[in-house]
């Protein structure tokens, strides 16, 4: 028996470019989906999309420039983590 998907979202291509399939869109769900969101999250720049400049990951804004030491190591993957951890589901 097959349960309802929680999650549903357009599968992206290698290129990140929404597939289209013979009948429409082709949709992937559950956690496929979630990969699919945290992976496109992790792409996108902090202030890259117009509709909503406080997602994405802050690249510019808090790794550029930053040394090697262990400290700033931890802190990158801190930011990292908080990336991955604000994505819906």
């Amino acid at each position: 028996m097959m349960s309802t998907p929680t999650i549903l979202v357009q599968k992206n291509d290698a290129n990140n470019d929404p597939i289209e399939g013979a009948n429409g869109p082709v949709f992937i769900a559950d956690l496929d989906a979630v990969a699919q969101i945290i992976y496109t999250t992790l792409r996108l720049l902090l202030g890259e999309w117009w509709e909503n400049l406080t997602i994405g990951f802050p690249l510019f804004q808090s790794l550029i420039g930053s040394s090697g030491s262990p400290t700033n190591q931890a802190g990158v993957m801190l930011i990292i983590q908080q990336t991955i951890l604000s994505c819906p589901y």
